[in-house]
């Protein structure tokens, strides 16, 4: 076996077990971990971090996508002496032209990225270059470690793991807070034209048919019709769109089924005369709902707003489900203005670990002409 080979078949059994002589804290490696272990449940409840975090979320991306997406899993776990476990870093490796990138459990489908650190042990990594080093040779074969999507009010990867080179994000998120009663909210958040014309549209929407019904859907079937319309019209109006990726579909699916039994996953749509118009899909997690993926009917309805209609809709049920703040996710949308959604800053963290990776970073940071097409081609991100 070539020197390569033993390199890789290291990094998916076990690296560096060697406690560390003064925290005795150690560091492992695998390609699989399992997401329902207690441990992982208590170190996320200590976590500050997103749904894009969650159980619901982590076991059916690395049960669906790395064998269709041709990357490998790289998970990364940190326990102390006790061996309770302090940092846990879901990773992808993907291998272009001989070089070598891991990046967290994201493939482009992901609005944030987050490390998992419990709170009581950022300081104690942060303070130990011997800890750091070890996470770092944990990742091998990384020439770079690329670590996109960081919300400016979450823990980032930086602040744990030092030898970043950091930059803003080309585009934000977008959110709002909610409160009851839906109709304060609207009259505070929305302009009196925008509600106006919303009403009006709606009214007469409903006297051209005989059913006008708003729905978040539960039984497998409804679900995966829902989310086959927004596959089919996202298709019609995004050229390469993601969802068309039979694993990316099949992975969509998953977490909207398997989540609508707990609320983590919400699929809500529209209903005109029994007929789907439009329909939404997005994650519950603590006091935030995010919306994800949509899609609304071309045609005649578009004159009565449908996208808006559902989307307000949807709104006024997560008020009512007493959610504090509505996520629009990532994208500057003028959309979002609408709704006085506020801007949240993201960041992307790089590090080199290699010769190659050192140039690649470079390439990515400072020559913006080709920036693009690092990112489609060697890290084929979206």
């Amino acid at each position: 076996m070539n020197s390569q080979s033993t390199r890789q078949t290291a990094a998916f059994q076990s690296t560096d077990s060697v406690p560390d002589r003064t925290s005795q804290w150690h560091v492992t490696c695998s390609d699989t971990y399992d997401f329902h272990k207690p441990e992982f449940a208590e170190l996320l409840s200590a976590c500050d971090a997103t749904g894009f975090q969650e159980r619901g979320w982590l076991v059916p991306f690395f049960q669906t996508l790395p064998s269709f997406l041709a990357v490998k899993p790289v998970i990364v776990c940190v326990r102390d002496e006790k061996n309770h476990l302090k940092m846990l870093l879901p990773c992808v490796r993907r291998t272009v032209w001989g070089i070598h990138l891991v990046q967290p459990a994201d493939l482009g489908l992901t609005d944030y990225n987050c490390p998992l650190v419990h709170p009581d042990a950022i300081d104690v990594i942060q303070d130990n270059e011997d800890l750091q080093d070890r996470i770092f040779r944990a990742l091998r074969p990384c020439d770079i470690f690329f670590f996109r999507k960081q919300r400016a009010d979450k823990i980032r990867i930086e602040t744990v793991l030092r030898g970043a080179s950091t930059s803003p994000s080309e585009v934000q998120a977008h959110q709002v807070d909610l409160f009851a009663p839906y109709d304060a909210w609207a009259k505070n958040k929305l302009s009196q034209n925008f509600r106006t014309n919303t009403r009006a549209k709606f009214r007469k929407l409903g006297r051209s048919c005989e059913s006008l019904s708003f729905d978040t859907v539960v039984e497998p079937s409804e679900i995966t019709d829902a989310l086959r319309f927004i596959q089919v019209h996202r298709g019609q109006r995004y050229k390469n769109d993601i969802l068309q990726n039979h694993a990316v579909f099949g992975f969509y699916s998953e977490v909207a089924r398997e989540g609508a039994q707990s609320g983590f996953a919400q699929t809500f749509v529209m209903r005109v005369d029994g007929e789907i118009v439009a329909a939404f899909f997005g994650l519950n997690w603590d006091d935030v709902h995010c919306y994800l993926l949509g899609a609304f009917k071309p045609g005649p309805l578009e004159r009565f707003s449908i996208g808006l209609q559902t989307l307000t809709a949807l709104i006024a049920d997560r008020i009512e489900a007493n959610i504090g703040t509505f996520d629009f996710g990532l994208g500057d949308e003028p959309y979002k203005k609408r709704f006085q959604a506020e801007e949240v800053k993201m960041h992307h963290a790089v590090y080199a670990l290699s010769p190659f990776g050192k140039i690649i970073a470079l390439t990515y940071e400072k020559a913006k002409p080709l920036k693009r097409v690092l990112v489609k081609t060697i890290f084929r991100l979206r």
